[in-house]
């Protein structure tokens, strides 16, 4: 069985393939320890990288909320404003109306009065002719100096 050849090379082979395969073993290994350790540095990085957009998502959505309530706050100031303009216009509107109204009642007053005392002297000046004409058909001289008086007066009113 020592001297049988084939025994031989089955122990050649098997020494070969051992020696062999401890050097490829060795080679594989190192080569799948360093494709392990790339992942692992891989891993590292993206673990890096997604701690570092997560405290940047969390500090932007601190200040998206700062924004928003900034806005809110705006908002309410610029409600309070426009709210404040409208009754300060509102008041403005009513105050401009009255002394509208006011100057109005004072011009129809005015024209009141004028259009009161034109139309007295007219309807006097007109009741005096007929006056004046009636007494000159009747006893003009007797009258004449009585009309005469209450014209000066009227005018002198």
């Amino acid at each position: 069985m020592l001297k049988d050849p084939s025994l031989w090379v089955a122990v050649a082979f098997i020494v070969f393939f051992v020696s062999l395969g401890k050097t490829i073993f060795l080679s594989i290994k190192g080569m799948l320890d360093d494709y392990i350790n790339g992942i692992k540095h891989k891993h590292e990085d993206i673990v890096t990288v997604l701690t570092d957009a997560m405290a940047k998502l969390q500090a932007a959505q601190l200040k998206l909320e700062e924004a928003e309530a900034e806005v809110e706050n705006i908002a309410a100031k610029a409600q309070q404003r426009k709210q404040a303009l409208q009754k300060m216009l509102q008041e403005e509107k009513e105050k401009s109306q009255s002394r509208f109204n006011e100057k109005l009642q004072r011009r129809k007053h005015e024209i009141s009065r004028t259009f009161y005392r034109k139309f007295t002297r007219d309807v006097l000046d007109i009741s005096f002719e007929r006056l004046k004409d009636v007494l000159e058909h009747t006893d003009a001289m007797k009258h004449q100096e009585y009309i005469h008086n209450l014209i000066t007066n009227l005018d002198n009113k």
